[in-house]
């Protein structure tokens, strides 16, 4: 990296602190205007006495001002405190640590499966332009991008798992005949490698396919897409015809030179895949009984616990920043006009 990159990557980490103190204004805001006072849900119903609600609307804060209640807020998340779930009666970061693994692992299975089936099908594509096909992709890119999530995820399921047989139920990471492997990253798929507990990790990557599957679908339809218009946009360019006569094998001429220049594009287009995929796996979360953000975020929605909310918007945001700087990294490897 040159000092220019190195000062750029700084300045980009920098950012992070106000995006998430915006975040954390626009969540904390939001929440405390929507209708229903969470106290009533805590104490069970609407008929507690006069002297419990006041009790416990002291105890959580909501007897001041907006303004002031933000403040507590931000004062108790520079100490790492992000509040208590009281749904769940554990401390939220608690809570965050232990479900944003399963959602991650997710995304990441997805995103895998995306780009292993979504880049080769758009060069594919690209190559044998408007033969049948390049028009079976297409039909399929079409079809991947309209089947909504939660009705694959449900035929998935039935066909695959019910009717076959050939994969695990949805009924969350792993059988309920194995432990879950010693928590190192979270991940159960690397855990149970670093483990060496083979039997879990066929385990829980049977249970892990169905949701990634389902969720990788869209994704394998919108990367096959750029790839092959941005490597139709490459295949045409002047050093492609000077590398076809100078007689450079075809196979080096796509996947080295015009693949190169299509992953441009490509590139961000993932970066915003992963991003969706760590933020939009709420439905397939609740279809396979999936432990992760989204389950929980749902379940704060429902019973209007504040801070559970808010600490999922948090780890959300900072997961967004860290993914664009991530794809600001791998345009040097792809584009050696950033270097300058």
């Amino acid at each position: 990296l040159n000092d220019f990159m190195i000062n750029y990557l700084i300045r980009r980490f920098f950012w992070i602190v106000p995006v998430i103190l915006v975040v954390t204004l626009v969540v904390f805001s939001v929440s405390r205007i929507l209708p229903g006072n969470p106290v009533y849900l805590i104490l069970g119903n609407q008929q507690a006495s006069q002297e419990a609600i006041d009790r416990l609307t002291s105890k959580m804060g909501l007897d001041k001002p907006i303004s002031t209640q933000y403040l507590m807020y931000l004062k108790d998340l520079s100490k790492g405190d992000f509040g208590d779930a009281w749904h769940t009666g554990n401390p939220v970061s608690v809570d965050l640590k232990a479900r944003f693994p399963a959602t991650l692992e997710l995304a990441l299975a997805s995103l895998f499966l995306a780009i292993i089936i979504g880049i080769p099908l758009g060069v594919f594509s690209s190559v044998y332009l408007n033969s049948i096909w390049d028009h079976l992709i297409r039909l399929f890119g079409f079809a991947g991008l309209s089947i909504p999530s939660f009705w694959l995820g449900l035929v998935l399921s039935y066909v695959l798992a019910f009717n076959l047989g050939l994969l695990p139920p949805p009924i969350g990471r792993i059988g309920f005949s194995f432990a879950p492997p010693d928590n190192v990253t979270g991940l159960y798929l690397i855990d149970s490698l670093l483990e060496g507990n083979i039997k879990a990790f066929k385990s829980s990557l049977s249970y892990i396919i169905l949701p990634a599957l389902t969720l990788a679908l869209g994704q394998i339809a919108g990367i096959a897409g750029i790839v092959r218009s941005s490597m139709i946009d490459a295949l045409n360019s002047d050093y492609i015809r000077t590398s076809y006569a100078y007689g450079v094998h075809p196979y080096k001429i796509y996947f080295k030179y015009a693949l190169k220049n299509a992953m441009i594009p490509t590139t961000t287009y993932i970066g915003n895949g992963m991003l969706w995929l760590l933020g939009g796996v709420v439905v397939i979360e609740y279809v396979f009984a999936w432990p992760g953000l989204g389950l929980y975020a749902m379940d704060c929605i429902f019973v209007k616990d504040y801070n559970g909310v808010q600490g999922v918007a948090l780890v959300l945001a900072a997961s967004s920043v860290i993914v664009y700087v991530i794809i600001d990294i791998l345009y040097l490897f792809f584009d050696p006009r950033v270097k300058f």
